[in-house]
């Protein structure tokens, strides 16, 4: 923390700049495989995930409002949740998962990515929040 902002740091290197964007707080960062760093950072207001120099404003077309639960896959997608239009989505890579096991998803919570890239954690269906693991549109289940 410097002059009361979170910055990630990266050896002995602080970054103060994510694609030459002015970081106002950082958190959830980590190093991924190939050795960038990854994570989520809020720049203008808005919290983004990021790897390495790119800050991810969108998941599949859709402009995110904030992020949470990053964290990197070990085929190093970034996965987590975000929410787009007033909806909290899990997601993994560029791809946002708004149906499950035929229910819309309206809520999420606590995404985490299993050894195997399974995402797994709580997802709000017919409103009623469901744990769930999801592998691919085709292989998925709500407990």
């Amino acid at each position: 923390q410097i002059n009361g902002v979170w910055y990630p740091f990266h050896g002995n290197e602080i970054i103060k700049t994510i694609a030459r964007e002015k970081i106002e707080y950082c958190f959830n960062i980590h190093t991924q495989p190939n050795n960038d760093l990854a994570g989520k950072v809020r720049v203008n207001g808005v919290f983004y995930p990021f790897h390495g120099n790119e800050l991810i404003k969108t998941i599949a077309g859709e402009k995110i409002e904030f992020c949470n639960d990053i964290h990197t896959q070990p085929n190093n997608d970034l996965a987590g949740k975000v929410r787009v239009n007033g909806v909290f989505y899990p997601f993994h890579g560029n791809e946002l998962i708004k149906t499950i096991d035929s229910g819309m998803i309206t809520g999420c919570d606590n995404i985490k990515s299993l050894p195997d890239n399974t995402l797994t954690g709580k997802v709000l269906v017919n409103g009623v929040n469901r744990n769930f693991l999801w592998q691919s549109d085709e292989k998925q289940i709500l407990f």
